[in-house]
């Protein structure tokens, strides 16, 4: 695992085959569902919904924006 990363500094870091961690902040916020975000093989950014157990193409939202992440290193 590597250091807290911001949102941008995250989506500038992450490559294909690696999974960033969102690190939560107690908020509420129904977004807070996105827990893991990784880029598929067309290089589309994906969220993992965990009320959905499931990737999904999801906009990027201010409480995401805000978060910090870890990317971890192990490649899928």
């Amino acid at each position: 695992m590597g250091s807290l990363l911001t949102t941008g500094q995250m989506l500038d870091n992450l490559e294909v085959g690696q999974i960033a961690e969102r690190v939560f902040e107690p908020s509420g916020v129904c977004s807070d569902a996105y827990t893991r975000a990784k880029f598929d093989d067309d290089g589309d950014l994906m969220f993992y919904v965990k009320h959905w157990k499931d990737w999904s193409r999801e906009s990027l939202t201010e409480s995401v924006i805000r978060s910090k992440w870890i990317i971890n290193t192990d490649t899928l």
